[in-house]
């Protein structure tokens, strides 16, 4: 099947599947929201450029350059 470069979350994954890249539905929103993956929002959907998702597999995603206070919450040392 031919999709074009900028996608849906869903047909992301979609492609993902067909493509062999094992990115989910879930992660690909969870990567979205957190910022690891760009997007561009248009209302309550987000378009992803698929050669971003290529990057974004290419370079993987280390979790330690992640902030720490994604979803609003800090961490607090005891």
């Amino acid at each position: 099947m031919s999709y074009p470069d900028m996608l849906s979350i869903a047909k992301t994954a979609e492609r993902c599947m067909e493509e062999g890249i094992p990115l989910s539905e879930k992660a690909l929103r969870r990567f979205v929201k957190d910022g690891s993956l760009p997007a561009t929002h248009t209302g309550k959907k987000a378009l992803i450029y698929f050669p971003n998702v290529l990057e974004f597999v290419k370079r993987g995603n280390n979790p330690c350059e992640r902030p720490e206070n994604v979803g609003g919450i800090r961490r607090v040392q005891a």
